[in-house]
């Protein structure tokens, strides 16, 4: 049994083995707005390596939580020098927690506004 493609604009045939052009492009619509939110989201993600780099040459005064929008701890670390460096030790074990988060909510933001749900494999 073969599928068959039908030209059927007005009507969506769902029977099995057709699928009408109407059909086709509204999967190819919802392919495309899933490619463009993937696309604002790549531009806009952060980088755990980036981040650690951060944290070893100025996260003593929050760089690397600057880095990641979280400017009110950001900021604590400035005023106190990375909690006299105990703060900023101790956020070695946490960046990398802290990217991954701050980049699911960034792509469910996007997507969200796009329309169409999130693929979280990758």
């Amino acid at each position: 049994m073969t599928d068959t493609i039908t030209d059927t604009r007005d009507s969506h045939s769902h029977s099995h083995g057709t699928t009408s052009l109407a059909d086709l492009a509204d999967l190819t619509d919802h392919i495309l707005l899933q490619m463009q939110a993937q696309s604002a989201y790549d531009d806009v993600k952060k980088s755990v390596i980036f981040a650690y780099v951060l944290w070893a040459t100025c996260g003593f005064l929050g760089g690397h939580r600057f880095y990641l929008h979280h400017n009110g701890f950001g900021a604590a670390l400035l005023v106190t020098v990375g909690g006299a460096g105990v703060i900023w030790v101790v956020d070695l074990f946490f960046i990398g927690s802290a990217v991954r988060e701050h980049n699911a909510a960034t792509k469910a933001a996007i997507f969200e506004r796009a329309g169409v749900p999130v693929m979280y494999a990758g």
